[in-house]
């Protein structure tokens, strides 16, 4: 029974060819669009659900208020706020990431820039980045250690193994490769091109070799703060403490003339992505606000409307011949149910044919190399 349905099928659509090529193209050219719409959006709601404690680690942010009654967000906060924070009862490990590392990197071969961050070995205890060398709960425990992506550790050092080569960062100092990523998941706010020992900082401190933002409440934009928080705590209770924290601070603070005060909220990693644009944000352009997803997803259902809205206009102005067509089976003794399955079966397979080109044609449209980039890293090799 499903074979003649089939053939029949088949048949009809290469009676009328013009007829199925249009809505064939019409259908293909829609679900072209809406393919790589639906899997931007799929990517960007599976942000960072790949770490092991997604619903317990926070991200401190920072309000700064104007005294014209504006604000500004940003997802930097001062150094200090890391220490100040380990005091609460509730927090089980403290991950700074404080964005100074950056510069002309040089080793024996070759000579290149680079950008990372400072941070602590709680890092990776907190997060679910993997090592494809090293061993993640010392590689950042000494000063002047520096872990790699597996990028960079080729950039540098190519086919050779980078664990123990120096290299030297221009006006910072000389880094021991402690460690190598393994490849950096694509569906993460982070942007992680090399990671630092935070104990390097006070050693450079003390040269005047980084600024003396590291000690200050004023900074709010070079380090980024996050928390992991013991099981159960809610986070209203690290709200309260962030927020209790920066009106205390205050006080002692001097702005500038235009700044009336700053306070700190929290986000979980859940709210990152898809979430606000922040200013100082290390996932600057890979996070999309979730007004645009939204705003994508109309677009893409409006074009698929579209198509299917043009599929039913050529299927009504057929209706006389379909209405010959009916006759002809219902003479023959067909079933109602029998002649509906008939012309759904039809309409599925025109719409089958449309999906498999579709999906063919992808990588040939011209789609901003942006959107391509998200295509590529969630499409099957």
């Amino acid at each position: 029974m499903l074979y003649q349905f089939l053939k029949v099928s088949y048949r009809n659509i290469t009676r009328h060819k013009f007829f199925s090529a249009i809505n064939i193209l019409g259908l293909m050219l829609s679900i072209t669009i809406c393919i790589p719409a639906m899997m931007i959006i799929k990517n960007q709601l599976e942000f960072d659900n790949f770490h092991p404690h997604p619903d317990e680690t926070f991200r401190v942010i920072t309000q700064v208020n104007y005294n014209n009654g504006d604000n500004e967000r940003f997802a930097s906060t001062p150094v200090p706020l890391t220490e100040a924070l380990q005091e609460y009862e509730f927090v089980d490990a403290m991950v700074p990431m404080y964005r100074n590392l950056s510069g002309k990197a040089s080793t024996e071969e070759k000579s290149l820039n680079i950008s990372g961050s400072f941070t602590k070995p709680s890092f990776f205890d907190v997060f679910g980045f993997e090592l494809a060398s090293g061993n993640g709960k010392f590689a950042l425990t000494e000063p002047f250690s520096i872990v790699l992506t597996e990028h960079n550790a080729r950039r540098f050092f190519g086919d050779e193994d980078p664990l123990g080569r120096i290299m030297s960062i221009e006006g910072i100092g000389d880094f021991t490769v402690t460690g190598v990523f393994k490849e950096i998941p694509q569906n993460t706010h982070f942007r992680i091109g090399a990671l630092a020992s935070f104990s390097t900082l006070p050693l450079l401190h003390q040269d005047s070799e980084i600024s003396s933002s590291v000690d200050s409440w004023n900074d709010y934009r070079r380090n980024l703060t996050y928390l992991k928080t013991k099981e159960g705590t809610s986070k209203e209770a690290v709200l309260e403490a962030a927020k209790t924290i920066s009106a205390y601070k205050i006080n002692e603070l001097n702005f500038p003339e235009h700044v009336e005060n700053y306070q700190f909220d929290v986000q979980t990693l859940a709210e990152i992505s898809p979430g606000e644009v922040l200013r100082a944000d290390i996932g600057a352009g890979k996070a999309y606000p979730m007004e645009n997803l939204i705003i994508l997803m109309v677009n893409a259902l409006i074009i698929l409307l579209m198509a299917c809205f043009n599929y039913t206009n050529l299927s009504i102005a057929r209706a006389l011949k379909r209405a010959k067509e009916v006759g002809v089976y219902k003479v023959l003794g067909a079933y109602r149910w029998q002649v509906i399955t008939q012309f759904v079966m039809q309409s599925t397979l025109i719409a089958m044919v449309a999906l498999i080109l579709a999906y063919g044609l992808l990588p040939w449209i011209p789609l901003p190399s942006r959107i391509m980039a998200e295509v590529q890293s969630i499409t099957p090799d």
